[in-house]
C-alpha cells in the first residue's frame, strides 16, 4: 500500500534496473519468433497501441529520463486505477479489514485518467513484413483482426483457434507438423478490451519449402469455405476448452492471474461469462467467424528468413542544428522589393509603352522586386 503512492522513484535506482531491463528485452531480441510477432502486430496494428512494442527499444530504456518515470507513476500508480486479487484459503473478513486497514487510507487523486479513444480503421488489404536475422530457422506468421475478447463471438473464435492448432487433432497440426513442411506451430487469441487478433505462427527448418509452408498455412487458415468446419471439430474443441476452464477454477494463483486478465478485458466476470458463450458455441457459429475474418483482406503476414550477415543501413545520429548555425552568415541579402499600389492608375503611370521599327510594341513596368528579379511576358498572335 505504500508503495503505491509513496516510492521514492531515484536516479541511482534507475540506474542499477537498466541492465535488468535491457537483458529482458536482449532476451526477447535473440529469439526471432517473439521478434516476427512484434513485427507483425505492428504492421496489422497502424494506429492502435496494440500494435506498440510494450518494452520499447534499447534506446527507448537507455534514454528515458527519470522525470518521465516519476510522472508515469505518479498518474497510473493509484487506488482508482488499480485492481487487488486475492487468491488462495483465507479469512475474507480478516483479510478485508486488513485491506482497509492499509489501502483505505490512501486518498482517491483529484486528477481524472483520459480514456482511450483510437479505434482501428478496417484493414483494406492484405499487409506483410520480412524480417531477417540470425538465426537457425525459417518461420511464417499470420494475424487476423478479429472481435474484443467481451464479445459474445470471441468464444466461438476460440474454439476455431483450437480447431486450427490442437495438437494432434488440429487442421494446422495435420496439414504441416505431420507432413514435415513444419517443426511446429501455434495459434492463440487473447482477450482483449479492444478489437483484438487472431495469431499463427509456423516454424520451418532451414532447407524446407517456405513458399510451400505457407501455402499450406494459408490455405488451412482461409479454406474454411471449402472444408467447412465439423461438429465433431466442435465438440472436441469446446469440451478442451470448457475443461480448461473447470482447472482453472481449481488453480488458485492461475484463477488470480486470469482475473487480472480479465478485469483488463473489461471485467472479471467476463471468465465466466466467456464459459457460458463457450457452452452455447454452434457450429454455424465456428463457421460463421471463420468465413468473416479469416480472410486476405483481414491478413498480414509475416516472413522470417534467417541471416547471419544481414545488410543493414544504419543511420548517423542527427547533428546540432543550434551548432550547427551558430556562426552561420549566409550570403548577401536580397534585395527586399518594394511596396506596390497594384491599382490600375498606378500601373498606367509606372508604364512605358513604345514600339520597335519592326513594329514590335512593347510596355515596360518598372519596379523594385525581391532579389532584383526581372519578368518578361511574351504575346505572339
Amino acid at each position: 500500500a505504500d508503495r503505491m503512492v509513496n516510492s521514492f522513484i531515484a536516479q541511482q535506482d534507475l540506474s542499477k534496473e537498466f541492465s535488468v531491463v535491457r537483458n529482458e528485452l536482449e532476451k526477447g531480441e535473440n529469439a526471432p519468433s517473439d521478434v516476427l510477432q512484434e513485427r507483425v502486430l505492428s504492421t496489422a496494428y497502424l494506429w492502435h497501441n496494440y500494435g506498440k512494442s510494450t518494452i520499447g527499444s534499447k534506446e527507448d530504456i537507455e534514454q528515458v529520463p527519470i522525470s518521465s518515470l516519476r510522472a508515469f507513476y505518479q498518474k497510473y500508480y493509484q487506488p482508482d486505477n488499480a485492481v487487488l486479487l486475492v487468491a488462495g484459503k483465507f479469512d475474507p473478513l480478516k483479510t478485508l479489514a486488513l485491506i482497509k486497514q492499509r489501502f483505505g487510507p490512501l486518498a482517491k487523486p483529484s486528477r481524472g485518467l483520459p480514456a482511450t479513444y483510437t479505434t482501428e480503421p478496417v484493414q483494406d488489404g492484405e499487409r506483410s513484413v520480412t524480417l531477417r536475422r540470425p538465426g537457425d530457422t525459417q518461420g511464417l506468421a499470420v494475424a487476423y483482426h478479429v472481435m474484443a475478447g467481451a464479445h459474445s463471438d470471441y468464444a466461438a473464435t476460440d474454439v476455431l483457434v483450437d480447431v486450427l492448432t490442437n495438437q494432434p487433432s488440429g487442421r494446422l497440426y495435420k496439414a504441416l507438423v505431420e507432413t514435415k513442411k513444419a517443426v511446429n506451430i501455434q495459434g492463440f487469441a487473447p482477450p482483449l478490451h479492444d478489437p483484438g487478433f487472431a495469431y499463427f505462427s509456423a516454424e520451418v527448418r532451414q532447407g524446407r519449402s517456405l513458399d510451400s509452408a505457407r501455402t499450406t498455412l494459408l490455405g488451412a487458415l482461409e479454406g474454411m469455405g471449402k472444408q467447412p468446419i465439423t461438429a465433431a471439430e466442435v465438440t472436441r474443441a469446446k469440451t478442451k476448452l470448457l475443461k480448461d476452464v473447470e482447472l482453472l477454477l481449481q488453480k488458485s494463483d492461475a484463477l488470480g492471474v486470469t482475473l487480472s486478465e480479465y478485469i483488463a478485458t473489461g471485467d472479471w466476470r467476463l471468465l465466466f461469462l466467456y464459459r457460458d458463450h463457450l457452452r452455447q458455441v454452434s457450429v454455424a457459429d465456428v463457421q460463421r467467424v471463420a468465413l468473416a475474418y479469416f480472410k486476405p483482406s483481414n491478413r498480414t503476414g509475416g516472413t522470417f528468413l534467417p541471416d547471419n550477415t544481414p545488410d543493414r543501413s544504419p543511420l548517423p545520429a542527427a547533428p546540432d542544428a543550434t551548432a550547427l548555425v551558430k556562426d552561420y552568415q549566409g550570403e548577401a541579402t536580397l534585395a527586399a522589393g518594394e511596396a506596390f499600389d497594384a491599382s490600375p492608375a498606378n500601373i498606367d503611370a509606372r508604364t512605358t509603352r513604345s514600339q520597335a521599327s519592326n513594329g514590335l510594341k512593347y510596355a515596360l513596368l518598372q519596379k523594385q522586386n525581391r532579389g532584383n528579379a526581372v519578368t518578361l511576358e511574351l504575346k505572339v498572335r
